[in-house]
């Protein structure tokens, strides 16, 4: 990415398309957390909340707008195209049955909620892939709650588990992609790198349950199982609690619960993807198994700026097994 080059301002009702002179940036391209990008870019042509600004084939959503030195340059805070699916969707008629895949499931609400129902809201602009054209993954069941959902919100719990939707623009249109996509695993050594390092960590490492037939002790492993014979296995750290009378499942929810978490920001100039693996060496000198849970570019450095993990979160979510 580059400023004054190649970046568009589009309209999003009309897909009418306008030159943007842009000055800096600090985007996000991918990401789990929904965080926001800023543009700073001459005040003409004046842009609007909704507007979508474009850099060759990628494609950010303006939602709010402030004027800088005197009115001659606008400050734009952009999200992710997800959030072209705010809008909650009527819910009490669908059916998951209906849904073979988590893939077709995304499709049929953009089709049915966001596309044909009503001109002055109409995305006419979104091209969807053929059914052929996608992976089939298992369907993950959304919360439909009693009579809405947001798609944004499942498009982004379906993206930590290995489904993505992407976005290029081309001709005039938003070609949407909806894939799963295989997690690669990458070794990356940041010795004498400039990083940011934040570490949580709050939780149960062991539980005892009582019951009349004695004393059964559950143990959390590093790698998020639990057993009651460790042997040799790595255990992971935190407080002994007890419980009474409670099952496997019981001492697993529990545990289930405790907050594990890590934030490590860097600039690389190689290429990874939202949700590699990744087993860093930091500059303090521990060794994270980790994830990229960000991606993005700045206009002051032609390296991407990449984050992995996130702090405080469950650990379930930390491990990414099973659908929440």
């Amino acid at each position: 990415m580059e400023v004054n080059t190649m970046w568009f301002i589009r309209d999003s009702r009309y897909f009418v398309t306008r030159s943007l002179h842009v000055l800096s940036f600090d985007v996000v391209l991918a990401d789990i957390f929904g965080d926001k990008s800023m543009i700073i870019a001459k005040n003409d042509p004046i842009a609007k909340a909704g507007d979508i600004v474009s850099y060759k084939d990628q494609g950010l959503l303006v939602n709010g707008i402030s004027s800088e030195d005197g009115g001659r340059t606008m400050e734009l805070s952009c999200s992710s195209l997800d959030e072209l699916f705010l809008r909650p969707v009527y819910t009490h008629n669908i059916n998951l049955s209906d849904f073979a895949s988590t893939e077709t499931f995304i499709k049929s609400i953009i089709v049915n909620h966001f596309l044909g129902l009503d001109p002055a809201y109409d995305l006419s602009f979104l091209e969807l892939p053929a059914d052929a054209a996608m992976t089939a993954t298992p369907l993950i069941p959304p919360e439909l709650g009693d009579y809405s959902m947001v798609l944004t919100d499942y498009i982004h719990k379906v993206s930590r588990l290995g489904v993505a939707t992407k976005y290029m623009i081309k001709q005039g249109k938003i070609i949407i992609d909806i894939s799963a996509r295989v997690a690669q695993s990458h070794t990356l050594d940041l010795t004498g790198h400039e990083v940011i390092e934040d570490y949580a960590e709050e939780g149960v490492a062991k539980i005892s349950n009582f019951t009349d037939d004695g004393v059964t002790d559950y143990y959390l492993l590093v790698d998020g199982t639990m057993t009651t014979t460790p042997g040799n296995a790595v255990r992971a750290s935190g407080a002994w609690q007890t419980m009474q009378k409670s099952d496997a499942d019981k001492v697993s929810a529990e545990f289930a619960k405790n907050k594990y978490g890590h934030r490590i920001e860097f600039l690389a100039r190689e290429k990874y993807c939202l949700m590699d693996n990744m087993r860093i060496k930091t500059p303090s000198g521990r060794i994270i198994h980790t994830f990229v849970s960000a991606i993005g570019k700045t206009s002051t450095d032609s390296r991407y700026k990449y984050t992995c993990g996130e702090v405080a979160q469950n650990l379930t979510v930390k491990l990414r097994e099973g659908n929440e």
